[in-house]
């Protein structure tokens, strides 16, 4: 690519002006006797040329410089950089420019850093604003994020607790029913031992009575001769009062047990027993020898009114008594405190045999007339 020389020609007419004013200036101070004869001839030292030329691209750096610190200053710095160089206009060199040019880079170096500082200053007011705003969407997302979730921990709470009530009242019910069976089980293993023993107590009872009878049998078929009719009946109606109240006993016992027994299966009615505690039979004979008795018996005061020959204790003794006891009485006193002087106690006690007390029994039956009731 060709030079084009037409270019450096304002800069070398700029230069030669320069360097001529300079040796012009500096010869005149020099040799301020010599006699100037031209003020318009300039010296052209060619040894100093790249001098010079260093200066004159100096000075036009400096001048660029100061031109582009122009903008960016206030006003006041501008009026003091033309003042301090229209005070050095005459002598200006390098060093003058570059002392004024200190105080507008100074100036705008202080400018640019206040400009950094209030850029500085609104970043970071508008990233703390920015902050502010993020934190604040944040927490307001975290606080939907908060509602929802716990929304949703108070959504898995009720089904647990509604899916643990359910489960809860399954083993609730399974353990009524368990317990309903258990009890069921037990008591019906309860029925089935009493069962068992009520079976063998009447077992027992049936091979008691089936060897009492058996014995009963042999003792009147070895008494047989020596007893007679009115004793014989004497002792068979005792028996039979005898076996009458063991009866009555042994039932009123079976009923107590069974009413124990239904009772534990909490029954809606009240349930007893719809046997009788005694035979019908025997409590109608019962009831009519003891209508027959008090039949003999007075509603006034018995004083000094003994019974005679009786051949039962009285069930129901007579109301007022007074010194009234059962004289000569056909039982022994230990069925009845009040019988004094009992037959069978005196002939016990008179150590007869077995023959001559039957006897004397059947003579006092048919004396007193007893055997004939």
């Amino acid at each position: 690519m060709p030079f084009n020389f037409a270019l450096l020609l304002p800069l070398i007419s700029a230069i030669l002006f320069q360097f001529v004013h300079h040796s012009s200036s500096s010869s005149s101070s020099s040799s301020s006797q010599m006699q100037t004869t031209m003020p318009d001839q300039f010296e052209l030292n060619p040894a100093k040329i790249d001098v010079l030329l260093r200066r004159t691209a100096l000075m036009a750096l400096l001048r660029a410089k100061a031109n582009a610190l122009m903008d960016t200053v206030p006003l006041v710095e501008q009026v003091l950089f033309k003042q301090c160089m229209a005070e050095s206009k005459k002598t200006i060199c390098p060093v003058k420019l570059a002392k004024c040019l200190a105080k507008l880079i100074r100036s705008s170096r202080d400018q640019q850093q206040l400009h950094r500082q209030n850029k500085w200053a609104e970043r970071n007011e508008s990233t703390k604003a920015a902050e502010k705003g993020r934190q604040k969407f944040i927490s307001q997302q975290s606080s939907k994020d908060n509602n929802r979730k716990l929304r949703r921990i108070r959504h898995f709470f009720a089904l647990w607790r509604r899916r643990e009530g359910r489960r809860k009242r399954k083993e609730m019910i399974g353990m009524k029913e368990r317990r309903r069976k258990r009890a069921l089980e037990q008591q019906t293993t309860e029925w089935s031992r009493k069962m068992k023993q009520m079976g063998r107590m009447g077992e027992a009872v049936r091979t008691a009575a089936a060897a009492g009878t058996v014995s009963r049998q042999n003792f009147f078929a070895t008494t047989t001769g020596l007893l007679n009719d009115s004793l014989r009946n004497l002792r068979e109606l005792e028996r039979y009062m005898q076996i009458f109240e063991r009866a009555r006993r042994a039932i009123a016992r079976i009923n107590a047990q069974n009413t124990e027994l239904v009772s534990r299966f909490n029954p809606l009615v009240n349930v007893r027993s719809a046997m009788p505690d005694g035979p019908p039979a025997l409590a109608d004979l019962q009831q009519q020898i003891a209508r027959f008795f008090d039949s003999l018996g007075i509603d006034q005061i018995a004083l000094l009114s003994p019974r005679f020959f009786s051949l039962f204790p009285s069930r129901r003794r007579r109301r007022p008594h007074l010194l009234s006891p059962d004289l000569f009485s056909f039982y022994t006193s230990n069925n009845d405190p009040a019988s004094v002087l009992s037959i069978p106690e005196m002939l016990n006690s008179a150590n007869l045999g077995e023959r001559e007390s039957a006897a004397w029994l059947e003579l006092l039956l048919n004396i007193t007339g007893s055997a004939k009731m």
